[in-house]
């Protein structure tokens, strides 16, 4: 599947800012079946994905994903 929080944050994110929580749901299980694919795997297990947006000031929230990213290593 696809692992990691900067990655899942990465292809989530566009959507957020558009409000589009189903285009996120649908954007992260593609990717997760790309990533399959990609192992090789003949087989495609079960892949599941709540996408759930909350009501955030915007503008707070880009201020703390830089914060987090910067933290992290990911600025």
């Amino acid at each position: 599947g696809v692992h990691g929080e900067p990655v899942i944050a990465n292809i989530v994110f566009p959507f957020f800012a558009q409000k589009n929580a189903e285009g996120a749901a649908e954007a992260l299980v593609r990717a997760a079946y790309k990533r399959w694919r990609k192992e090789g795997e003949t087989v495609i297990d079960d892949i599941t994905c709540i996408i759930v947006f909350l009501d955030l000031n915007i503008e707070l929230f880009y201020n703390f994903v830089n914060q987090i990213k910067g933290f992290w290593g990911f600025g």
